[in-house]
Parts: C-alpha cells; structure tokens; sequence
C-alpha cells in the first residue's frame, strides 16, 4: 500500500488492511502473503515507477513472484474481507499450465467462471502470449488455464476441434461456467480487445441481482439487459 502522510483520503480503508493483515496469519494460503504499507514519499524510486498517487481510489498493489515486473494495481477496500479474497484471486498463476484432468476439474471447478485455451505448441507461442495478456487484464473475474498438445476430450469435454483450428495453428479456447453446466468458444478474431470483450460478457452470471456496480457493467459492454421486479 504505497500512501503519502498528509493524504487522509485513505486512513479508513487502511484500518481495514491492517485487520486483514492480522487476520490472515491463522488463514490457510493467506498466512504466505506479506501486507507492507510504504511511504511514497520516502521511497520516490518505487513512488514514480509505479505511479504512486493519492486519490480517492487507494490503490493496493499486488507482487507475485513469477511476475515480480507487473504488479496489479486493485482499489483500496472498505472491508478486511474483501483484501482477502482480492489475494485469494491472485495466489494462482495468471494462466495456470494444466498437465492432466485432475488438475483440469480443479481449476475449472475453482470459480465461476474458467477460460482455458487449447495450443497446439507451448508457452512460446504467440497466440499465449496474446493469452496470457487477456488473463492479466481479467484477473479476479475468471481463472485461465492453458494445456499444451492436448485435446479437450483428453481432459473428458464432449468437443471435437475444428479443423480449421487445427490448419492455422490457433489455439481453442472455451469459456466454461461450472455453475451453469455449460461451455461456450470463442471463435472470433483472436485479439486481446475481442478476447476480452467475450470473456467479460461469458463471466456475467445469467441471472443476478441488479445493482448499481452491475449496471455500469452492462453499459460498459453493451449487452442486452431484461429486468425482472
């Protein structure tokens, strides 16, 4: 938590990281991560690097190890329990690499809602990297998994691959949403605008409680809207 000591924009959420600092010790995975608060003013290098600012916002930033480079910036919370399920998202790889069917149904079993892609080669190729930059952007709103030189009904999934899938080289990705019992794929342009566009649409539940928080989601993506009262 970078903060500068006159800004008092954030003296309230930053009770609540403390507490979620305590809390998480005697929690299962969470007694591994490390809450730092940082004077920005005294740390000016790590301040500029990463565009340390006060606003209303309070932005946390979250290190992991196999991206030490890229931090994800999340906003400030007004309860200890949402910081905890914001590093409970962020403990997974971004793209989980997936070796067999065990690992397959924990992952897509893990949260409402998976993407995982099919390639043909491995984690050079240049379709996961587009991938990958997805699975940054949508961090905390679904799980991605990547299986390399496999095939869905290698991981027991009824779907036979087109093939023209198979002629380009691209990989098959499918959005699953364990919840619902259903799998859709993606079979647009692969690009990291498109990608995400489909995956933020797919990871809306098909029915939810109408709020103000959804409701800038909905017009944001532009997606068709029937209000039941």
């Amino acid at each position: 938590a970078p903060r500068y000591p006159w800004c008092d924009k954030c003296k309230e959420k930053d009770r609540e990281f403390t507490k979620a600092a305590r809390s998480s010790r005697t929690q299962d995975h969470l007694d591994s991560v490390s809450f730092v608060v940082l004077d920005a003013r005294e740390e000016k290098y790590f301040a500029r690097k990463h565009n340390a600012s006060c606003t209303d916002a309070c932005e946390l930033l979250m290190f992991k190890e196999d991206e030490p480079e890229e931090p994800y910036a999340v906003p400030g919370r007004r309860f200890a329990e949402e910081i905890q399920v914001d590093c409970y998202k962020h403990l997974l790889p971004v793209v989980s690499i997936i070796n067999n069917k065990t690992h397959f149904d924990r992952v897509l079993t893990a949260f409402d809602t998976a993407i995982m892609g099919f390639f043909q080669r491995n984690a050079s190729d240049s379709w996961f990297h587009r991938f990958r930059q997805v699975a940054r952007e949508l961090r905390g709103h679904a799980l991605f998994g990547a299986v390399f030189n496999g095939s869905p009904a290698e991981m027991g999934i009824d779907f036979r691959v087109a093939s023209e899938v198979e002629a380009d080289g691209r990989p098959l990705v499918l959005l699953f949403k364990p919840k619902e019992n259903r799998h859709v794929e993606f079979t647009g342009e692969l690009t990291l605008e498109k990608l995400s566009h489909f995956s933020k649409v797919l990871s809306l539940p098909l029915l939810s409680q109408y709020t103000p928080e959804s409701r800038q989601k909905y017009i944001e993506l532009q997606v068709p809207l029937v209000m039941l009262w």
